[in-house]
């Protein structure tokens, strides 16, 4: 199974309800390539992705002075000299490597669907509310994946500026600052290695019929999306329920 355990991740439990929210196109894109799109962390908007904490960038500097000033010490040889090695490289380099050869895929963590997702990733508004969410659980994720790549799965880290973070490159590339937090993401990763290439992503194969419980259809879509969602759906032979969100229900003033 290519899902594999870190013991260093935080992965959520198995039952935990996961959603992927994206608009028509890409919903399209993973019922025909029957593959998620792993993008590269390089490949984001936020451009602290996969950068160190103030905290571990002092850490770095202090253990450089040392070195420079032959204070540098330890017990055992084999630690020293990998400290020796990683000081030899800056740290900056490290970090722009491990931003390309990590490529994740992004899942929000909630029991429901949210108000929030759908504003930030679908833009649901009574001109333009061509989004689809799909549901899963963490448990359906894992064993979803039939490529040969090795796939982690962890929840996201917020951290800020004071905060020092273990540097195991997938661990580098699974915090963000806190401002995100609402985000609540959880991320199905895979680390390239040296095979990494100036690439923005790649697609891995997933079984649809273990990794999609539900889909769910932005609040304000208009009944002609909701009927080509349904119809998309059948045309891929997805046998699952599709309906719409009941966020755009209105509200109920008497009985």
């Amino acid at each position: 199974m290519p899902y594999k355990e870190c013991d260093y991740l935080t992965t959520p439990a198995d039952a935990t309800i996961l959603w992927r929210y994206m608009d028509f196109t890409k919903f399209v894109s993973l019922l025909d390539k029957q593959a998620l799109f792993f993008a590269s962390i390089a490949s984001f908007q936020d451009p602290f992705e996969g950068s160190l904490p103030v905290a571990n960038m002092e850490a770095h500097k202090d253990l450089g002075q040392r070195m420079a000033g032959g204070q540098l010490h330890s017990d055992d040889p084999e630690e020293l000299r990998r400290l020796e090695k990683e000081l030899e490289r800056p740290i900056g380099l490290q970090l722009q490597e491990a931003r390309r050869s990590v490529l994740v895929n992004c899942w929000h963590e909630s029991p429901l669907e949210t108000e929030f997702m759908w504003k930030v990733y679908a833009h649901p508004t009574e001109t333009s509310g061509n989004g689809v969410a799909i549901e899963t659980d963490c448990k359906s994720l894992k064993e979803s994946f039939i490529c040969e790549a090795p796939i982690y799965i962890t929840q996201v880290q917020y951290v800020d500026k004071t905060s020092f973070i273990s540097e195991y490159k997938l661990l580098l590339c699974s915090h963000k600052r806190k401002s995100f937090e609402p985000e609540r993401e959880v991320r199905a990763m895979t680390d390239l290695g040296d095979r990494a290439e100036a690439v923005g992503g790649v697609h891995y194969k997933v079984d649809l019929s273990k990794l999609i419980k539900k889909v769910l259809v932005a609040p304000y879509a208009k009944d002609w999306f909701m009927e080509l969602v349904q119809s998309t759906a059948k045309r891929y032979s997805l046998n699952i329920r599709v309906c719409k969100s009941d966020l755009g229900n209105d509200p109920i003033w008497s009985w």
